[in-house]
């Protein structure tokens, strides 16, 4: 083999380790910059990863939703998509689990873990969110807990805010009432700096 075909070679190889590298950032940039936003409400509380840092773990008040109408009542998948509808308080939730992607609807690819047959007789699927973490600062982590926990008493939960486009979901942002997790955070930061 002569050396340009060695180099030859070695480019194309280069070009394609690098596209596997890139798509996924390049998938999450034009979902933040194009994608529908949705507020999912949540529950986070605020572990430690000592290889990825501070993050509050996100644990979601829905965790189940109706089978689609057309879908068999047999868990036949374990990727559902989930059909997202905004409530008039601006929240969003998942209306029903479907096994088809669906053409003409705001859906999120889902993982379906079981079905199980309701009180009224209806099949219901429970599914994981494909994202459970958000992560912050190493400074703010721990006061993004506290303001959390300080909303609890609350009657407005936190909300996850998502951009979704063709069915893949990419964090924005935190919101506590409304406002980034991260500015409240900071906020508290230099109320305490200037103490």
């Amino acid at each position: 083999m002569s050396n340009q075909t060695k180099l030859f070679l070695y480019i194309i190889v280069s070009l394609i380790l690098t596209a596997v590298v890139v798509q996924p950032v390049i998938q999450n940039a034009l979902t933040l910059n194009s994608g529908e936003l949705f507020l999912f409400p949540t529950a986070p509380v605020d572990p430690s990863d000592p290889f990825r840092g501070r993050y509050v773990q996100l644990s979601f008040d829905q965790r189940s939703a109706p089978l689609g109408e057309l879908e068999s009542s047999v868990l036949e998948k374990k990727v559902g998509y989930g059909i997202i509808e905004k409530m008039s308080d601006g929240s969003a939730k998942i209306s029903s689990i479907v096994y088809s992607r669906p053409s003409d609807l705001p859906y999120l690819t889902l993982t379906a873990k079981q079905n199980h047959l309701t009180y009224g007789n209806e099949r219901t699927i429970d599914f994981d969110f494909p994202f459970d973490r958000f992560y912050m600062n190493e400074k703010l982590a721990p006061l993004a807990e506290q303001i959390y926990r300080e909303n609890q008493s609350s009657s407005t939960p936190a909300h996850l805010a998502v951009r979704i486009k063709n069915g893949k979901g990419t964090i924005e942002d935190l919101l506590v009432n409304g406002q980034p997790i991260k500015k409240l955070a900071e906020d508290r930061l230099k109320e305490f700096n200037r103490k």
